[in-house]
């Protein structure tokens, strides 16, 4: 989940599917959901990337698939931010294949996309959320691959 495959081309091609079902959960919505993050997990302070793999469209991560994490990183004594999916009709959009969204280009590129949304905190200034994926989602101990932090600056 959290790096590229090292492999034959055909092993490579086959990643290029990307992650589909996939979303993010803020760690407000943990907090209603009543889920308690293992320990190993404690460093994603602002949630979880869950995949959904029961195929019931919404995400739990006491019954899929925990894939990674949110690291908050806020102005000091900001509260109230918040990274989740994207929400419609009230539902959590999840990831879906590129082609899905931009057929022609995303054919090309691969890959799934997940649409996120933020909420700013109740501070100005810099809030840098890093979505980080786990090494082995079957390990929470092997720590994280692939990461990408965001920078949203509020005024």
């Amino acid at each position: 989940y959290g790096q590229a495959p090292a492999g034959d081309l055909d092993t490579l091609y086959a990643y290029k599917a990307g992650i589909v079902g996939a979303g993010v959960l803020s760690s407000q919505q943990i907090a209603a959901m009543g889920f308690a993050l293992p320990a190993e997990l404690a460093r994603y302070t602002g949630g979880l990337v869950v995949q959904d793999t029961n195929g019931d469209g919404k995400l739990d991560p006491a019954v899929d698939m925990i894939i990674g994490g949110i690291i908050g990183a806020a102005p000091d004594g900001a509260t109230g931010q918040e990274l989740m999916s994207l929400q419609v009709d009230g539902n959590a959009l999840l990831s879906q294949a590129t082609a899905d969204v931009a057929e022609k280009p995303g054919k090309r590129w691969g890959g799934s996309m997940m649409q996120l949304q933020f909420k700013a905190g109740s501070l100005p200034g810099k809030y840098q959320p890093t979505v980080a994926l786990l090494k082995d989602p079957g390990d929470y101990s092997a720590g994280d691959g692939s990461s990408y932090t965001y920078t949203i600056v509020v005024k």
